[in-house]
């Protein structure tokens, strides 16, 4: 197997994976905070005396040739978002594993791993002459396990106390694996397919500081032209404030599959009533790459009416 030169960089249409140095420190420190990142992990990388730890030890291990650390660059957000490596690098058995891959929440659920796995893979095939590629994770880490079938990976079973935790406890990982035998495969039928699944259903819609109006409405419906819906978003999480024209105050929370938005709300109305409703609204994008909600929405009490309305994002 061919060994990794010092300075390679792996480049995509979103992402570019570049060699992790100490200058990537302070970014990677902040991008990590999030305890919903390291669920998983055998050590809380929440903790940033531990992060730093972890980062430096990444560098001490690539000298010595057995792992190649590389943060993630998002080419139009123009930042870190993650890190991922090659390790358990085994030169001599033609081996090696794709591991502590990791991206801030507002990049889960879109293209960007499908493509991290995608440049590592060709990379460790065709430039390395890999003839097996690992990957493993928690047993318990189903998101893990389903994404990591889904570009192509051979489910192998659970080896069972992999990982002896911090809190003294063990974990039990699933492992996966790609032959070189099977990679032509996996590249022209597999991961095609989940990138283009991915693209089309997500198309790296994130919903975070996102305003919109009111574009049609059915005339049972509460809110008009002026007012006015400002969203969050955490992974799947999508939550809003509305506000403005009829509506005094309005909460909105919603899970995000992808291509829907599965929502509960409630407000105020300028007349002082109280209304609570759900409704399912398709997301796609325009043409000018703004995204634009379709909902179908129900009025929960008493009486349930029904009705569609329609919103663009506008610029805040």
């Amino acid at each position: 197997m061919n060994t990794i030169e010092k300075g390679t960089i792996l480049s995509g249409d979103l992402v570019e994976l570049r060699p992790l140095d100490e200058s990537h420190f302070d970014e990677l420190d902040m991008l990590a905070e999030n305890k919903r990142i390291w669920e998983f992990c055998p050590v809380d990388m929440s903790d940033s005396t531990k992060r730093r730890r972890v980062f430096s030890q990444a560098l001490v291990e690539q000298e010595r040739g057995t792992q190649f650390p590389f943060v993630i660059f998002h080419k139009k957000d123009n930042r870190l978002i993650g890190s991922t490596r090659l390790m358990d690098i085994q030169a001599q058995h033609n081996r090696l594993e794709i591991g502590w891959t990791w991206l801030h929440p507002d990049y889960w659920a879109t293209p960007v791993n499908p493509e991290c796995k995608l440049l590592l893979m060709t990379f460790c095939f065709e430039q390395l002459n890999a003839s097996r590629l690992q990957l493993k994770t928690d047993e318990h880490n189903m998101r893990s396990r389903k994404a990591i079938g889904k570009i192509g990976g051979q489910y192998e079973g659970i080896l069972r106390h992999d990982m002896l935790r911090e809190n003294g406890t063990y974990r039990d990982s699933a492992y996966f694996s790609i032959l070189d035998s099977e990679w032509q495969h996996v590249k022209t039928k597999v991961l095609p397919q989940y990138r283009s699944n991915s693209q089309g259903a997500v198309q790296a819609i994130n919903f975070n500081n996102k305003r919109f109006l009111l574009t049609g409405n059915s005339d049972n419906g509460k809110v008009n032209t002026e007012t006015i819906f400002d969203y969050r978003q955490d992974s799947n999480v999508v939550t809003a404030d509305y506000y403005g024209g009829t509506i005094k105050t309005g909460k909105i929370i919603a899970n995000f599959s992808g291509d829907k938005l599965d929502m509960l709300y409630q407000c105020m109305t300028t007349d002082n009533e109280l209304k609570a409703g759900k409704a399912i609204a398709d997301v796609s994008l325009d043409e000018k790459g703004r995204i634009k909600l379709r909902l179908n929405w129900e009025w929960l009490g008493d009486k349930k009416e029904t009705g569609t309305s329609e919103y663009i994002e506008v610029d805040r």
